[in-house]
């Protein structure tokens, strides 16, 4: 009995280190998500773009948004593919560093429509790298956590995202300038960055599946699960009974024969 005790006792500690973890990692990721998606110049890319820099509307919207389409099409398989092989938190990083240069670019870049483009191709290259995060939490979280874990850390990107618009138009109606605003983004992007080496860093396998070891969706196929154990059940009883059948039958014919004896 002392010793179930101890590991009765010993199990609810490790459980109740495994939360903490699982806590502090949500906590974590939600705050890099916040900070990343805390852009108050976003809304205003365009009037940027067109006030500041000089570029037609035009030109804005036929020669270099489409980059991001384009360049967005190609780096998420990519990214998604090296996440496997150099690591989830590597690839998050270079999504942050695409995302520092892209406001490097656009404060410092000039007016040069290749530089301009460029942008749009490090921004893209952001957005790519976002499901690595989710990756960590698919690795690091239990699997009955993880999808309550993606709907905090999605609930405070967009929080963020709607409070730094707000904010971005209210520092406009106060008589701010367009710059600035791009220069708050790039301080939300910084320490999102510094977030970044807190992250865990779960082993790379080059060419292993992720879902190696874990169930796609427990709630899903457990009915599916409990009809083919049943069915297993069903099988590997079958022989014993084929084997007893032979015993039984012969019963009734012996009776049958005793009857008929008695009867003469």
């Amino acid at each position: 009995f002392p010793k179930t005790g101890c590991s009765r006792r010993a199990m609810c500690a490790a459980r109740a280190r495994g939360e903490s973890l699982s806590s502090r990692l949500l906590l974590l990721v939600c705050a890099f998500s916040a900070l990343v998606a805390f852009k108050p110049s976003e809304p205003f890319l365009v009037a940027f773009l067109h006030c500041v820099k000089g570029v037609a509307t035009a030109t804005v919207y036929h020669a270099i948004f489409p980059l991001w389409t384009y360049a967005y099409l190609a780096l998420l398989p990519s990214l998604s593919a090296a996440a496997e092989i150099i690591g989830c938190r590597t690839v998050v990083f270079i999504g942050i560093a695409g995302r520092i240069a892209t406001l490097l670019l656009l404060l410092l870049g000039g007016t040069q429509l290749a530089l301009l483009q460029l942008s749009q191709v490090t921004i893209a290259a952001g957005f790519a790298a976002y499901p690595a995060l989710t990756a960590i939490l698919y690795k690091q979280l239990p699997a009955e956590a993880y999808s309550r874990a993606v709907g905090f850390v999605g609930f405070a990107g967009v929080i963020a995202d709607v409070l730094s618009s707000l904010l971005g138009q209210v520092l406009l109606d106060a008589g701010l300038q367009l710059t600035p605003l791009f220069i708050i983004s790039a301080g939300a992007t910084v320490a999102a960055a510094a977030l970044v080496f807190a992250l865990p860093a779960p082993p790379a396998h080059a060419l292993t599946p992720l879902l190696r070891g874990r169930s796609l969706s427990p709630s899903c196929f457990s009915a599916a699960d409990s009809l083919a154990d049943s069915m297993c059940t069903s099988l590997a009883a079958q022989p014993q009974r084929d084997a007893e059948l032979p015993q039984r039958t012969p019963q009734p014919e012996h009776a049958a024969e005793a009857a008929g004896a008695g009867a003469c």
